[in-house]
């Protein structure tokens, strides 16, 4: 099947950026943030410190290795188990954070905020993503952004050529969707880029 691209009417006005982080300078301040798929945590303290949110949410099942552990000098935690905890000392003396050991789906389920700004740097497969761009719909304030990370199509160092789901799943979705656009796009060092999408 063709691939489907981002009708022009729904992308014309779309802002560019040369990363993520000078996306965040954008925002204002006092928002309410919510971020699935929060690793260490680094992306989410630099939101904090730049945007200082009425609300951080930051949600993972914190069961994962350090894969930022090159950049430093010794990895930040050992064993899997040893990751939660990790960013909870993080962020313990930050307020307004609230940190979720789990899923996106489980968190939807039980929350009964509503957010400005979602980041979702989650699970990449098509089905995930249009997962999460439903279950995000109900947790939205009217005029907030939906960001994904990775809107590319090759895993990063595969040798296998392993595609990823983020570019088919979001652009069929603006396709299908005409009330919603792309509002901005963050490049970045590797082209796993961001796109930030609204409703119209």
């Amino acid at each position: 099947m063709p691939q489907i691209m981002i009708p022009q009417n729904q992308i014309k006005n779309a802002k560019m950026f040369s990363s993520r982080y000078d996306f965040i300078k954008t925002l204002p301040k006092g928002i309410k943030f919510l971020e699935a798929g929060v690793l260490a945590g680094d992306f989410s303290l630099y939101v904090i410190n730049e945007v200082a949110p009425k609300i951080s949410t930051l949600i993972d099942p914190f069961n994962d290795i350090d894969w930022h552990a090159p950049e430093y000098p010794a990895p930040r935690w050992d064993k899997r188990e040893q990751h939660f905890e990790f960013v909870k000392k993080r962020f313990l003396d930050i307020p307004n954070v609230n940190i979720f050991k789990g899923g996106y789906e489980e968190f939807v389920k039980i929350n009964s905020e509503k957010y400005d700004f979602l980041y979702m740097d989650y699970d990449t497969t098509h089905e995930s993503i249009m997962s999460q761009i439903k279950m995000s719909e109900d947790i939205m304030e009217d005029n907030a952004i939906l960001g994904f990370n990775d809107y590319n199509i090759y895993f990063n160092e595969t040798k296998t050529g392993e595609k990823m789901g983020v570019v088919p799943a979001i652009n069929e979705f603006l396709y299908k969707n005409p009330n919603w656009y792309v509002y901005a796009f963050a490049l970045n060092d590797n082209l796993t880029s961001d796109i930030y999408l609204k409703r119209s």
